[in-house]
């Protein structure tokens, strides 16, 4: 049934006031189109800054994922490294030892010689 009907069912006299109450009512609590409107564009522009959003997460987590890529590879440098420093340190220690036998046996022959050149 319309308003139009509903207001024809009211005495004449009751049928203004009513239709203004009606009218009031509409303008007070109702809905317009134009509220229907800006919320549909309201949504459409959440909805494209979601897809947005989404995008940029996708971004980072690429980047988050190259970056514990490379720390990774980094870890495995930082653990070459170390195992060459180790390595060096051994060659390095077996050539002072080397270098200090002969050292001393060439001390001892010089120190020998020079006694007897004395």
């Amino acid at each position: 049934m319309s308003l139009a009907q509903i207001l024809e069912s009211f005495p004449a006299e009751l049928q203004l006031p009513i239709a203004r109450l009606t009218e009031a009512l509409r303008d007070e609590f109702g809905v317009r189109r134009s509220d229907f409107d800006d919320l549909k564009f309201i949504v459409r522009e959440l909805a494209q800054a979601q897809q947005r959003t989404e995008q940029r997460v996708e971004e980072l987590a690429q980047a988050q994922k190259r970056t514990e890529d490379r720390v990774e590879q980094l870890a495995q440098s930082v653990t070459d490294l170390a195992q060459a420093q180790k390595r060096t340190e051994g060659e390095l220690d077996k050539f002072r030892h080397t270098f200090n036998m002969q050292i001393g046996g060439l001390g001892a022959r010089w120190g020998l010689q020079t006694e007897e050149a004395f």
